[in-house]
């Protein structure tokens, strides 16, 4: 494109000298001056074939840069093409991607059901085992001052033939007052702290070989 722009000036360069000895030649003629006339003829004669070199260079670099703007269009059709083509591509990417995510959380649902079943069953027996076994405390409390004793409860459990399962315990400070008065409230809290162990105990018997 720069090649056609620059002989389309050469060739307008040309033109403009063509026409400026022309102009002299005329002029001279009506001065009366054949001699320089004749000058300027001639030299308007080598300027045109010139021009038609120039002329037949500028065609050719017009001739390629049509071509060149076609293939830059057609470029840029195409570009435009993979461009979309890429866009969908990246759709259909993501909509797998997706049901790729739903898939692997459908499995993980299934799985997870599975294990709840399984803990359910556990629970169930843990629940049983509960129920028919005995949890027997004793407490032990050691003055550490004037208003605080240590609180010693040893929880054991025994399955409903009376064998040991197993015992936990616990060993905390407490105020004389809270343990000196009324237990409502304050033994619930010593037993709900105390459950987690026994459910272990109980649990370790579940699993124990028979």
């Amino acid at each position: 494109m720069a090649e056609e722009t620059r002989t389309k000036r050469l060739v307008d360069e040309n033109q403009a000298e063509v026409i400026k000895y022309t102009d002299y030649a005329k002029k001279a003629l009506e001065a009366g001056n054949e001699n320089d006339a004749r000058i300027f003829l001639t030299k308007k004669q080598e300027l045109e074939n010139v021009g038609a070199g120039l002329a037949t260079s500028y065609a050719s670099a017009h001739e390629n840069a049509v071509k060149m703007r076609q293939m830059h269009d057609k470029l840029a059709t195409d570009i435009e093409t993979l461009k979309s083509r890429r866009e969908m591509i990246k759709s259909k990417m993501a909509v797998a991607k997706t049901q790729e995510t739903l898939n692997k959380a459908t499995d993980s649902i299934a799985s997870t059901k599975g294990a709840m079943s399984s803990f359910e069953r556990m629970e169930e027996k843990a629940d049983k085992m509960l129920d028919e076994a005995n949890a027997m405390s004793e407490l032990n409390m050691t003055p550490i001052d004037d208003r605080m004793a240590r609180l010693v409860v040893k929880w054991i459990v025994k399955d409903p033939a009376g064998k040991n399962v197993g015992d936990i315990e616990q060993s905390n400070p407490v105020p004389l007052a809270a343990a000196k008065g009324s237990w409502a409230g304050f033994g619930d809290i010593v037993a709900s702290a105390a459950s987690e162990g026994v459910l272990q105990l109980l649990e370790q018997a579940i699993n124990k070989p028979r």
